[in-house]
């Protein structure tokens, strides 16, 4: 009864989370792109062209590619175009142009379709040939979402690769998706090896809640070398809703967290249950083998034949005696034979 019992409580469990499941992919947009983001490295003067492929999941419907930037520093294939259902397309992505100067370059493409749209993050970094310094941004988890507002201080690295002077420019931007500068901060810095430091940037108040991009750019002369890191404001810091993957993921490991505890809870009660039917047995097979009262009565009689034979043989007893009393306990052997 309590195995049944446990086994409906499961499947009541196992059918709430399958209802979450559906109701997160609800949310989830009837197409998808396979790159989140299209990132490419290039020296001045120079060009690359990158793709990415959308896929259709929902009916035949049409989408438009709009470019988002406040510089034009990468092109689009042609557009609108319509896809049916499953159907898919390679969107190609022609990056930098002899006209760029060295620096950070940040834009986004947005997918418009019938009902829904994606913006997919452009990021270009424009460097130049000859680099006298380098350098990382330490990506902090506590940096992934920020409030409006808020002064945060991420961790760089900068790298001096050849130059003899140590002294150049730091300088740390905050860029929105189409481009514009939201925050940015500046200073001079002596990196004789490696210098590790934490820059201070302060987002505005009234900035909208989305992704955006960290840049640094290194200039010292003619050398100009850049970095970039993702960041996102929201604001309400750490969401507790999250996005459709975290929640899916917790939901994984709730459902693995569920299925340990029932096998542990019905492996114990099986376990109970083989215990107790060991005991059970183990008493019937002990009380077997030491006989019970009828193998008893059956011994007694045999040493009572025994005595009887002994008595009959040395003339303690009369002949009619004997047989009358051996009559008597091959009588009650017989019967006992018959209950053992």
């Amino acid at each position: 009864m309590n195995s049944i019992i446990c086994f409906c409580i499961f499947l009541l469990l196992i059918s709430a989370f399958a209802g979450n499941v559906i109701a997160e992919s609800a949310d989830l947009p009837d197409f998808e792109v396979s790159e989140p983001i299209i990132y490419a490295t290039v020296e001045a003067g120079q060009s690359t062209s990158l793709s990415f492929t959308l896929l259709n999941r929902g009916a035949t419907q049409s989408f438009l590619l709009k470019s988002v930037s406040q510089s034009p520093f990468f092109s689009l294939g042609s557009s609108p175009f319509s896809l049916s259902e499953g159907g898919s397309r390679s969107i190609s992505v022609a990056i930098g142009s002899a006209s760029l100067s060295p620096g950070v370059y940040v834009g986004a493409i947005r997918v418009e379709g019938k009902s829904d749209e994606i913006d997919i993050p452009v990021i270009l970094e424009v460097q130049s040939s000859a680099l006298l310094f380098d350098a990382s941004i330490r990506e902090l988890p506590s940096y992934s979402e920020l409030l409006p507002g808020t002064t945060f201080s991420p961790q760089v690295v900068v790298y001096n690769l050849r130059s003899l002077e140590p002294r150049a420019l730091l300088q740390a931007s905050v860029y929105a998706l189409d481009g514009t500068r939201v925050a940015s901060v500046s200073q001079s810095i002596e990196a004789r090896n490696t210098l590790e430091l934490a820059l201070s940037l302060s987002l505005p108040e009234d900035i909208s809640d989305g992704h955006y991009v960290l840049a640094l750019d290194i200039i010292a002369g003619d050398s100009h070398a850049t970095a970039t890191t993702s960041l996102g404001v929201s604001s309400v810091a750490l969401s507790p809703a999250g996005s459709a993957s975290n929640k899916l993921f917790y939901y994984a490991l709730w459902l693995i967290g569920l299925l340990l505890g029932a096998f542990i809870l019905i492996n114990y009660l099986w376990r109970r249950h083989m215990l107790a039917s060991t005991r059970y047995w183990d008493k019937q097979i002990h009380k077997a083998r030491s006989g019970g009262d009828a193998q008893k009565a059956y011994r007694k009689l045999v040493y009572q034949r025994k005595l009887l034979e002994e008595a009959h043989s040395r003339g303690y007893i009369a002949k009619a005696t004997y047989s009358k009393t051996l009559s008597h306990i091959k009588s009650l052997e017989l019967s006992l034979k018959k209950r053992l």
